[in-house]
């Protein structure tokens, strides 16, 4: 089964003038043989399964009428638009949903936006070498008096700028993100950077199956069907529907999944991997999967190494971490007094499972669900410098909440979340005055919440399964170096003394001092 293909996709092949690529080849009879008695669905394996969404998601016109006999195999291919499927989707398990997502990230998002990224990354230097032209002539029509060719280079500027503004919008996430990661190996930032870029897209996309089947944001099979019904004159991409449900999401969670770091890969050119993307989704039927169980199928995809994750923790160990610190769901943790901090959160185990048991506590009580899910938010607070782990964090959380904030959501139409308190920052620095007047908007106001917490007082709890070993740089003497004060043998001793800071007299903190 082929698609239509720009002529530059590195996949591409030319048919009869069309530049195509493989969408993806079925064996039927293979797949027919492996039934028996079950059901098509219950007979697939997660790759036959994504490639079945692939067909099915395919309009009518979309598909090649070939005739009959031997001509079949040279007839000319046809294609259409956005897909539409009435196909009822496959039952979904954890284990069955974790392999979708470590598939979809591997093989369709993953090889895009990396592409995208390079193509993009081409545009900024032509971008700047354009911009430095028009800004030259301004300057020199400005010596000469001439104010009307003054107004028209600044208008071809203002539309140079939004010509490049996804290009503009990926210099400046990949330079926000590159202050905060440790890697001499540009190529190689440049490529953690894309795949971080390609798993906020699938978490997105994964964020807007679970919300539209809680009924808490639009169906994206709905947006198919209403674009191809009713916009036959206008021209709409996956990268349009998954802007759409994007600005939807926002109604459960505002920005929740992205400070704008990584803001470009929504508006770059990979509609078709969305598309397949979406599709895939969409042939997962997550209605009978629980928040608990859609948690264990995320965590599932990230034990399988589909991604790299900073300051990853395997649940078992932030399960631990609680332990020692005493909040368990038989203590008062819903208390006022008694916030948690994780002022390293890194992937957010640790701050999910202090949900879990705080939802665990909140459920023996009469809370309501708008309650339950303001208390979940108010009492549990994570920083982490870098974007990804803040994005990875906030999306967590959303998946564990999801079914607490449909019943919510179901009492009051008009309830709304917010944001969790997971901030980008570091925890280490103290001070306000970096945000001496900071530009308004809510990345400003989010940066003041995050100096709110980190120079607070009277956490109950501040637990952490922080950074451990000697900290870079301190390997050792340079022959020749000047002598230097002497690090701390673990890092983990950076963090005793401002925990110190955070808690009340007889707080609760882990890791203890026992290390330093």
């Amino acid at each position: 089964m082929l698609a239509r293909a720009q002529p530059g996709h590195p996949d591409a092949t030319e048919r009869r003038g069309v530049a195509t690529r493989e969408l993806t080849e079925i064996d039927l009879r293979a797949t027919v043989e492996r039934v028996g008695d079950r059901s098509i669905a219950e007979a697939l394996t997660p790759g036959q399964q994504l490639s079945f969404a692939k067909l099915t998601a395919l309009q009518r016109d979309a598909v090649s009428s070939a005739p009959e006999g031997s001509a079949g195999a040279d007839a000319e291919p046809t294609f259409g638009g956005l897909a539409t499927t009435d196909e009822s989707p496959a039952a979904a398990t954890p284990s069955s949903l974790a392999e979708t997502l470590t598939e979809l990230l591997a093989e369709i998002l993953r090889p895009a936006v990396s592409d995208a990224f390079d193509q993009l990354t081409h545009r900024i230097q032509e971008f700047a070498d354009r911009e430095a032209e028009i800004e030259a002539r301004i300057e020199a029509a400005k010596a000469a008096g001439n104010e009307p060719a003054v107004t028209d280079l600044r208008a071809d500027l203002f539309e140079l700028r939004e010509a490049y503004a996804t290009a503009r919008r990926l210099e400046a996430g990949f330079a926000r993100w590159r202050r905060v990661v440790d890697a001499d190996d540009e190529a190689a930032a440049a490529d953690r950077f894309a795949v971080e870029s390609a798993a906020v897209a699938l978490d997105t996309l994964l964020l807007a199956r679970v919300a539209a089947d809680r009924g808490l944001a639009g169906d994206l099979g709905d947006y198919r069907k209403f674009w191809a019904d009713q916009a036959e004159h206008a021209e709409r991409d996956a990268t349009d529907m998954v802007r759409a449900v994007r600005e939807e999401l926002a109604g459960v969670s505002a920005g929740a999944t992205d400070d704008g770091t990584f803001a470009w890969v929504f508006e770059a050119d990979v509609a078709d991997a969305f598309a397949d993307a979406v599709s895939a989704l969409a042939a997962i039927d997550v209605s009978d999967l629980s928040a608990r169980e859609l948690t264990e199928a995320f965590e599932a995809h990230l034990d399988a190494d589909a991604r790299l994750v900073r300051g990853a923790t395997r649940p078992s160990t932030a399960g631990l971490l609680l332990d020692r610190a005493g909040y368990t769901a038989d203590a008062t943790i819903d208390d006022a007094d008694a916030d948690l901090l994780d002022p390293a959160c890194g992937d957010g185990s640790l701050l999910v499972g202090a949900a879990d048991r705080l939802l665990d506590r909140l459920a023996r009580t009469d809370a309501t669900a708008a309650a339950t899910l303001s208390t979940v938010r108010d009492r549990i607070h994570g920083i982490d410098r870098h974007p990804y782990a803040v994005h990875l964090t906030e999306s967590r959380l959303l998946l564990r909440t999801i079914d607490v904030h449909s019943d919510a959501a179901a009492a009051d139409d008009e309830f709304s979340l917010g944001r969790f308190g997971v901030y980008r920052a570091d925890a280490l620095q103290s001070g306000r005055g970096e945000y001496t007047g900071a530009a308004h908007g809510d990345r400003a106001r989010r940066r003041e919440q995050a100096a709110t917490v980190r120079s607070r007082e009277g956490f109950g709890f501040v637990v952490s399964d922080a950074p451990t070993g000697a900290p870079e740089g301190a390997s050792g003497p340079v022959e020749g170096a000047k002598p230097r004060p002497a690090w701390p043998t673990d890092r983990r001793c950076f963090w005793t003394g401002p925990a110190s800071g955070w808690l009340p007299a007889g707080g609760s903190r882990w890791p203890s001092t026992a290390a330093c």
